[in-house]
């Protein structure tokens, strides 16, 4: 499994996971993800060079200047469930927490699917 920070170069691969999240297109999906892409972290996990996966998380600095780091979403690809992706994602955001040195990370649990 590779893992590797989203840049402009990864929107196809983003729109893939994200329109396999929801099963189908979405208007005006390029243009979010453009727009987080410039204010969040997106780290997209590959399996066979095939998107597996994404772990979109922001840093968010407190008043008295300690930093949080906020696990915005996770998706996993249909195809790539029970492969360690969404382990693989979340010990790669805990070391990047670690490394921006935040008091936590906070994450929300959800699922769309039910399985």
């Amino acid at each position: 499994m590779e893992l590797k920070e989203a840049g402009k170069s990864e929107i196809d691969d983003i729109i893939y996971l994200y329109e396999d999240k929801s099963g189908g297109s979405r208007p005006g999906l390029k243009v979010e993800i453009e727009a987080a892409l410039g204010k969040d972290r997106i780290v997209i996990a590959y399996l066979n060079d095939k998107p597996a996966g994404l772990l979109r998380s922001r840093l968010v600095r407190n008043p008295d200047g300690s930093v949080d780091d906020e696990v915005v979403e996770m998706i996993i690809a249909r195809d790539s469930y029970g492969k360690g992706v969404g382990g693989a994602l979340l010990n790669a955001e805990r070391e990047y927490a670690n490394h921006k040195k935040a008091r936590i990370l906070k994450m929300a649990l959800g699922s769309q699917d039910s399985c």
